[in-house]
């Protein structure tokens, strides 16, 4: 069944989903609110807009799906299936880390905030994941067992050894390939912190 974009979603649309006609009424007046006020948002901060405003467990499940789907109509093969409430993200071990230092792993270009931006900080921790790993249990550990942590310049510093010592112990490359060490550094030079 092909999905409208939520502009082009109608009253009869909503009733023909079994919603009493008062009910479909104040949905749409709502949705075209979420529109009006949201319609340059990202398909994520449109639907969690959907989510706390219309969607309820009274509604049926088509209409949850019309919701989801024409918000999501032009985002591609792969919609988000649940996106956590930003506040509580950023609580996460993970998401207290991109608050903190997301623009200092990604660049300020590409750091948004711990949801926008976990794919990018996926991305980086799937190439370094012994240094990721490594340095977020060892400051998790120093700030239950300890009470104090690091800034994040030291964490960073650390993390820069931690990758340079890593390439360091690797056997020296065949002749007429870069050295991992050299093309680390040289991207350290490009993308400084």
């Amino acid at each position: 069944m092909p999905y409208k974009s939520l502009d082009s979603i109608t009253r009869s649309d909503i009733e023909a989903l079994g919603i009493s006609d008062d009910v479909s009424y104040k949905l749409l007046r709502d949705l075209e609110d979420i529109i009006l006020n949201h319609g340059s948002s990202t398909p994520p901060e449109r639907w969690i807009e959907i989510s706390r405003r219309i969607l309820h467990p009274d509604l049926p499940f088509a209409f949850h799906q019309m919701m989801y789907y024409g918000c999501y109509k032009d985002f591609g093969s792969d919609p988000p299936a649940w996106l956590p409430d930003p506040k509580v993200a950023s609580l996460t071990n993970v998401g207290g880390l991109l608050e903190r230092r997301g623009r200092e792993f990604l660049g300020d270009d590409s750091y948004k905030d711990p949801i926008s931006s976990f794919s990018s900080f996926q991305e980086f921790s799937v190439s370094n994941p012994e240094v990721i790993v490594y340095n977020l249990w060892t400051e998790r550990n120093h700030r239950i067992f300890r009470q104090s942590s690091s800034s994040e310049a030291a964490i960073i510093s650390k993390v820069d050894r931690s990758i340079k010592d890593r390439l360091l112990s690797l056997p020296p490359p065949r002749e007429g390939c870069i050295s991992f060490l050299l093309l680390y550094l040289t991207s350290r030079s490009l993308f400084p912190p």
